[in-house]
């Protein structure tokens, strides 16, 4: 079963009770999900080893603007804690994942996401595997202390979040969506890099997890922001494009308006919605908060006209003076209104 297939098959459990998802342990879908956090050997070698051979690629050739938020200085940084005499094997293993995997994405290539699911439970390819045991005992003892160090730093931090605001945020973003959370577990790989985003979500191997990577290095994942992104990522799960109380309602806007659908909208929405939910809950604590995706310039650089229109219609609907269907047909209305 690809992405997609595990997408549909979500939706559909989420719409209708737990279908083919359900694990034999479960009873219903939860308003609340379950989080279950991990500072992994292996994902974190397998995901820097993705990532140096990237910043290799990126400034051998002019693909720097495709390393995101994560500078090339963490790559300097990480490389010189390993000493020149083992830098040749290290050096081998990136050439090898350069020429395996090179620019492929670890989001939407279904043979990369396998392939992680095979490091997830331990279980490499064996070419793969071959080149990780090689390099291991590098990793172990040059960068691996520093690596699981800030990862269970930041573990303890969202830990922290997830126990403060999650019985009230997580039941609130399921209203939201109109969805419940799978009954699944929701696996948080804590690794130091990964990808050009910083974060990412899979669905998990044979259905048993949704898995979410999200990098301990990249400064946007710092702190409550990192808690958002971790909500964001694990809201993939429920809220798809083009189907569904939110993507669904997109496209019959879109269809209804005779425009085509804004790229993205339906994914910029579970931007917004879980950082305005827990803007309000950390201002009832008494702590300032701003969302993550503003934090980070993405909705002043990438959809500034989402943005201005989920200001003005969707957070109606978040503070319950406008449904669903009013906020989004509003809001398609104003994104597709260029003349």
């Amino acid at each position: 079963m690809n992405r997609q297939h595990f997408l549909a098959a979500a939706s559909a459990a989420a719409t209708a009770g737990l279908g083919s998802l359900r694990p034999t342990t479960a009873s219903a879908a939860t308003a609340e999900p379950r989080f279950e956090f991990h500072s992994a050997f292996l994902v974190n070698l397998h995901h820097t080893l993705y990532y140096q051979a990237s910043v290799l690629q990126a400034l051998y050739t002019t693909g720097l603007d495709m390393l995101g938020e994560l500078p090339t200085r963490v790559y300097r940084e990480m490389i010189t804690h390993i000493p020149s005499a083992e830098q040749g094997r290290w050096y081998r293993a990136l050439r090898y994942y350069q020429n395996e995997y090179g620019w492929r994405s670890l989001i939407f290539d279904d043979e990369m996401y396998a392939l992680e699911n095979d490091v997830v439970a331990g279980t490499p390819p064996a070419p793969l595997k071959r080149v990780l045991d090689d390099v291991s005992p590098i990793y172990r003892e040059r960068l691996w202390p520093i690596h699981d160090a800030r990862n269970r730093t930041s573990i303890q931090e969202w830990q922290a979040a997830l126990s403060r605001y999650g019985p009230s945020l997580f039941p609130a973003l399921a209203k939201l969506y109109q969805r419940p959370w799978l009954p699944i577990p929701y696996r948080v790989d804590v690794v130091a890099a990964t990808d050009r985003l910083g974060a990412y979500n899979n669905p998990g191997e044979g259905n048993r997890y949704w898995h979410i990577v999200i990098s301990t290095y990249d400064h946007q994942n710092d702190d409550l922001n990192g808690f958002e992104i971790v909500t964001h990522e694990a809201s993939h799960s429920i809220v798809l494009p083009d189907e569904g109380p939110i993507g669904g309602t997109i496209a019959s806007a879109c269809k209804t308006l005779d425009r085509p659908e804004p790229n993205n909208l339906w994914h910029a929405t579970i931007m917004y919605i879980p950082g305005i939910v827990l803007q309000r809950l950390a201002l009832a604590a008494g702590m300032r908060y701003q969302l993550a995706f503003v934090a980070n310039q993405v909705f002043t650089k990438a959809y500034p006209r989402y943005y201005a229109a989920f200001q003005r219609h969707l957070l109606p609907y978040v503070d319950e003076r406008a449904t669903l269907a009013e906020a989004l047909y509003a809001t398609v209305e104003q994104v597709v209104s260029v003349t």
